[in-house]
This record gives structure tokens, C-alpha cells and sequence, in this order.
């Protein structure tokens, strides 16, 4: 056989192995791709938040910081404070559930957030419904505390549907609940404007949704 002819044929057959050799390489790489960017251990929703389910509180309870007693007098120079207790036992959706809502804030400004937070489908849910939500290791709470200002109108069903004056002083609270788990969430912080409206909040309004 012609020697040129022979190192020609053995070219052409590398050659013709490269597109081989490159789409295994393709393959072999997105194979470590996936690997690498899979969430495997935490199996949550992606999708949006829940639509939220609402409940008020009870009317503030008033006293001051120093525990001297109740908060009688509007112009008093110790801090006073405000505790709003929610008006329902608990507030849920499906397989997610926050209880022993509280809120306090004080006239200076700050504002403390107890509850208790629970996912647990076994006891939350319906039994022909758990199938549906037991796939689910962990999920996203977000609760949204809106101060209320006063109000000429006392909140019943007739007046519901009538606006609220609102105040952002608290902001948006996002914390993960695991699979089966009751946890207890203590949060707090600092507002300007919880400072400015004290005087006239007279209640909050809990909102909670999941993700």
C-alpha cells in the first residue's frame, strides 16, 4: 500500500473520532454540572408565597418600662410600652402554622415580635391531604406585623371591608421552619417612625404566608 496513502487513511479516522471524543467530553461535563448545582438535600417549594392569611390583635395593653404600673399619662418621661396580643389562638395554611403571636413596642422606638412557628403535616393536615405536603423538608415563613392607627369604627364583620390607617414601622420577618419542627422566634429591632406614631397605634394586624 502507498505510504502516503496509509497516513492519509489513519488522519481521516482520528479525525473522525474527535466529534466522538467531544460529545462524550459534552456529555461527561453537564453531568458535573447537574451534580454540582443540584439541591438535593433540602426539597422546598420554588414557587411563590402562599396567598396570606390575616388576623388583628386585641386592643394594647399599656404600661411603662420601669414596671411602675400602667401607662396613665401620655406625656409621662419614662418609657412607655404596648403589647398587642393576636385575637386568634393560631393563624395557618395548609401545613404551616405561627400561634402566641405577641408584639410589643415602646415609645422609643423599639419593637419585639414573639411567636411560636410549627410545620408539621402529620398534625396540620387532613390525612387524604398529607401526601401532598409530606415531600416538603423545610419551609420559608414570612409574617408581616402592620401597625393600626385609630380607628372611629370598632372592627366587626360590618366594617371590615373599610381601609385601615397603616404604619411600616416593623419590618418584613422571613425564617425557615424545618419538617415536623416547633420553633419558638424572638425577634426585635429599632423604628424611627414606630417612635412617631405611638401615641395612635392602637392595634396590629398579623399576616402570614409560606413558601
Amino acid at each position: 500500500m502507498n505510504p502516503n496513502f496509509k497516513r492519509r487513511a489513519l488522519l481521516l479516522t482520528g479525525l473522525s473520532t474527535i466529534p466522538g471524543m467531544l460529545f462524550a467530553g459534552d456529555l461527561l461535563a453537564r453531568r458535573r454540572l447537574r451534580t454540582r448545582c443540584a439541591i438535593p438535600q433540602w426539597d422546598y417549594q420554588p414557587h411563590r408565597f402562599s396567598d396570606p392569611v390575616s388576623e388583628g390583635s386585641l386592643k394594647a395593653v399599656g404600661y411603662l418600662m420601669d414596671g411602675s404600673g400602667d401607662a396613665a399619662t401620655v406625656d409621662s418621661p419614662v418609657v412607655r410600652l404596648k403589647t398587642f396580643q393576636m385575637a386568634a389562638a393560631h393563624l395557618g395554611r395548609d401545613h404551616c402554622r405561627i400561634s402566641q403571636v405577641t408584639v410589643t413596642i415602646t415609645s422609643d422606638g423599639q419593637w419585639i415580635l414573639q411567636l411560636i412557628a410549627q410545620q408539621h403535616p402529620g398534625e396540620l393536615v387532613e390525612a387524604q391531604l398529607r401526601p401532598q405536603f409530606e415531600r416538603y423538608q423545610r419551609n420559608l415563613f414570612r409574617v408581616d406585623i402592620r401597625p393600626v392607627g385609630l380607628m372611629t369604627l370598632d372592627h366587626t364583620e360590618a366594617t371590615s371591608p373599610i381601609g385601615k390607617p397603616e404604619f411600616p414601622c416593623i419590618p418584613l420577618q422571613q425564617f425557615w421552619v424545618l419538617k415536623e419542627q416547633t420553633q419558638r422566634i424572638h425577634r426585635r429591632g429599632e423604628s424611627a417612625d414606630l417612635a412617631r406614631f405611638f401615641n395612635v397605634i392602637s392595634q396590629v394586624e398579623i399576616h402570614f404566608s409560606y413558601r
